[in-house]
């Protein structure tokens, strides 16, 4: 799908219709401060649903980019992985970048309440396979809402995408980007990252 035209994603077209439409029927029936009310709705969908154009600066195979615009909460490293934990808030851009150069290697959604902290109990999984490395990173998305669930734009697994491409589409919630050990952090834990411009850390070859 061709996301790079419109001012609006996918997602937001049909509500922002539906808010125009409603704007449109206060003024003819004069309800003249019901429409300013909706007026202001139709501002707010188009700044949630907006489809900004982002170039990253750095487009080597070693760089890795955050998939989504948010908040970094916590940064924890285990035995094999690490794992940086996201809050994305309404009001940040809802776009879905490709986080490296490369391809989407499996996708999948669980439901029910056990496999996440989502308060409606689900949870997007994305895969990516680095195009240079074994590497693989992953994206888990708890939407907050059945609304904020999230939308991939892409249809099959064999597509090689850019980084910084639009893949979705995630309103609000949470995410975790599960790294390699041996990522270089480029990150700290209170920092605020943009989808598809900010580095987050970078692939090391193996010696």
């Amino acid at each position: 799908m061709n996301t790079k035209t419109q001012i609006l994603a996918q997602d937001g077209i049909k509500l922002f219709i539906v808010a125009i439409f409603v704007y449109f029927v206060c003024l003819v029936s004069s309800f003249e401060f019901l429409s300013w009310i909706v007026l202001i709705l139709c501002g707010l969908v188009v700044y949630f649903y907006r489809n900004p154009e982002r170039i990253c600066a750095d487009i080597s195979d070693t760089n890795v980019v955050s998939p989504l615009d948010g908040k970094i909460k916590e940064i924890i490293r285990e035995d094999n992985v690490i794992k940086i934990v996201l809050f994305k808030p309404i009001c940040f851009c809802g776009l879905l970048r490709m986080p490296l150069n490369g391809s989407i290697k499996e996708c999948y959604v669980k439901n029910g309440l056990y496999n996440g902290s989502s308060r409606i109990g689900r949870m997007t999984r994305i895969i990516f396979q680095s195009r240079c490395f074994d590497d693989c990173i992953s994206l888990e998305l708890y939407p907050t809402t059945y609304r904020d669930r999230c939308n991939l734009y892409f249809d099959g697994f064999d597509v090689n995408f850019r980084i910084c491409d639009r893949i979705g589409f995630f309103l609000n919630g949470c995410a975790v980007i599960c790294l390699p050990l041996s990522v270089e952090l480029k990150i700290s834990e209170g920092d605020i990252v943009k989808a598809g411009v900010s580095t987050i850390g970078y692939l090391k070859y193996e010696d």
